[in-house]
C-alpha cells in the first residue's frame, strides 16, 4: 500500500510539474497557439485602446460636438488605418472577449467589459452609447496605471 501511495504522489507531483512547465512556456511564449494562459498585461489592455484609436474617441466625445460616429470616423482614422477601412472594431472586440477570460484583476475585467461595450456601440452605431462608455473608460482607474505601466501616453492620439 505505501508502494502504491508513493507512485500515485510521484505521478501527481510530476504532472503537477509538467503543468507548471506548460504554463511556464505559455506564458513566455507569444507565439505558442495556446497563449491564453497567464494574467492579462497591461501592455495587451495599452496595444487594444491604440489599435482602435481610444484615446483620440475619447477625446472626440469629450467634445460638444460629438454626434454621430459616421462623422467623427474620418477623424480619428486615417484612410490607410485597417480599423478605420474596416469600419468596425469587430477584430478588437474579438480579442477582448478572449482577454476577459484570462483577466485576474478586477480593474482589467472592468476596463475589458467596457470597451467591449464600447465596440458593441461602434458595431450599432450607437454615438450617445459609444460617448457614455468613453466617459467610463476615461474616468477608470486601470487607464492611468495601463499608461504608466506602457511608459506610453494613454491619453494619446495616433
Amino acid at each position: 500500500m505505501t508502494t502504491h501511495r508513493t507512485t500515485l504522489l510521484m505521478t501527481l507531483a510530476s504532472f503537477a510539474i509538467a503543468t507548471g512547465q506548460l504554463r511556464a512556456e505559455a506564458i513566455h511564449d507569444p507565439q505558442a497557439e495556446s497563449f491564453v494562459l497567464g494574467a492579462v498585461s497591461n501592455d495587451e489592455l495599452a496595444a487594444l485602446s491604440n489599435a482602435v484609436n481610444l484615446p483620440a474617441w475619447i477625446q472626440l466625445a469629450a467634445g460638444r460636438d460629438f454626434s454621430t460616429i459616421d462623422e467623427n470616423w474620418a477623424a480619428v482614422y486615417s484612410p490607410k488605418d485597417a480599423v478605420g477601412a474596416a469600419r468596425d472594431w469587430s477584430t478588437q472586440i474579438t480579442e477582448a472577449r478572449s482577454l476577459v477570460t484570462r483577466a485576474t484583476q478586477a480593474e482589467q475585467k472592468r476596463w475589458l467589459g467596457h470597451f467591449i461595450k464600447a465596440g458593441e456601440a461602434v458595431a450599432r452605431k450607437n454615438a450617445n452609447q459609444l460617448a457614455a462608455v468613453l466617459r467610463l473608460l476615461e474616468a477608470d482607474f486601470l487607464s492611468d496605471r495601463t499608461a504608466m505601466a506602457s511608459n506610453r501616453k494613454f491619453f494619446t492620439a495616433k
